[in-house]
């Protein structure tokens, strides 16, 4: 009797690769063809590694014929290979910020470069210590933090999808002593670089950062029609919160719906903060950037003569329209999207930036 032949998605599939989709996964297995049986890849979604090792247990099969196969230790997923599923897999099914990105790529391959061919299920508290402690040595305090934290997300991942029975990650000694060294923003500051600034997109960047204390990355996605009946509608990309900021919203004496207006020029855009001539790959019209945001506002600074040790960022806009908007009456908590007050309250920190007046009654 002739096979069955096979369907035409799977006629590049190495022979004994098996296929079960489980609600929104779909599962991997090999099958053994001694025994009969099935045993899991430990791939669930991802076809491209489930084919490498359907490839090479056919391969050793092949060359261990009258051996028994110990599925479970041929097919030890290695670091790398966790790594790459959790770049190219895990982590575009969740919303975030590019520089959250960054800092997750950067790890994966930090833990690549010291165990990529080594078993996940080999690598222990120590050996992750071992990375935790040169930042630590570096003076790399929130490096540390974040290599800390990133691990016990990648790590959890492997507990879930069978690759280990603990996480390691989570024996890691907290990072504590962190402290911002970073300096606030003043008003007086801000005025001064508006002036020195010679770009009218960042000066719009700036006005539209200061009243409506969004993120950079959430000010550069705005578009004209985000702006109807009477408010400016802001998805935060980073958490999700959706905030609903009046047209008429006025703080240090500009207007939201003012600044708006302004954005307008003679290049056709749908964007806000876009692009005015050609620069490299970008046309008229089309949208900025952070980074290019954050280039101009760091030019403008300097020019303005203000710098230091850690002279502030673009992102300090945003705790600056946090203290403003309270010392007008207004709720910064709502208008910056924070869930807690406790974050909101570390935004209106000044870390010693302004005076603080007492009054004599």
């Amino acid at each position: 009797m002739a096979a069955r032949p096979r369907k035409q998605g799977r006629k590049d599939w190495p022979q004994r690769l098996r296929a079960v989709r489980r609600g929104k996964l779909t599962h991997y297995y090999w099958e053994d063809p001694r025994s009969g049986k099935r045993e899991s890849l430990k791939c669930p979604g991802d076809l491209k590694t489930a084919r490498k090792r359907a490839v090479r247990l056919n391969d050793l099969l092949a060359e261990q014929a009258t051996a028994n196969i110990e599925l479970p230790n041929q097919v030890s997923v290695t670091v790398a290979e966790h790594c790459n599923r959790y770049t190219d897999v895990l982590l575009p099914r969740r919303t975030l910020a590019p520089s959250s990105a960054d800092n997750f790529g950067r790890i994966t391959k930090r833990l690549t470069k010291a165990f990529g061919d080594l078993p996940i299920e080999e690598i222990t508290t120590k050996d992750l210590a071992g990375i935790l402690d040169e930042y630590v040595d570096a003076g790399k305090l929130r490096m540390a933090q974040v290599f800390r934290s990133t691990c016990i997300d990648i790590f959890r991942e492997a507990v879930q999808d069978g690759e280990r029975d603990d996480n390691p990650a989570l024996n890691l000694r907290p990072i504590k002593g962190i402290k911002t060294t970073r300096e606030r923003l003043t008003i007086e500051q801000f005025d001064a670089i508006l002036e020195h600034t010679v770009q009218p997109w960042s000066r719009n960047a700036m006005l539209l950062a200061l009243i409506t204390g969004q993120r950079m990355s959430d000010l550069a996605t705005l578009k004209f029609r985000d702006a109807h009946n009477g408010f400016l509608w802001v998805v935060q990309g980073k958490t999700g919160m959706k905030v609903r900021l009046p047209l008429a919203l006025t703080v240090a004496g500009y207007r939201l719906e003012d600044v708006i207006a302004g954005c307008r020029d003679r290049v056709l855009s749908p964007y806000l903060l876009h692009h005015v001539r050609h620069q490299a790959r970008a046309k008229p019209g089309d949208r900025l950037y952070e980074k290019s945001l954050s280039r101009a506002f760091r030019e403008s600074r300097k020019r303005a003569g203000i710098e230091g040790n850690k002279p502030p960022s673009f992102h300090e806009i945003r705790s600056l329209s946090a203290r403003l908007h309270t010392a007008a009456g207004h709720n910064a908590q709502a208008i910056l999207g924070h869930k807690t007050s406790r974050m909101a309250d570390m935004y209106q920190d000044v870390r010693g930036a302004e005076w603080i007046t007492v009054t004599a009654s």
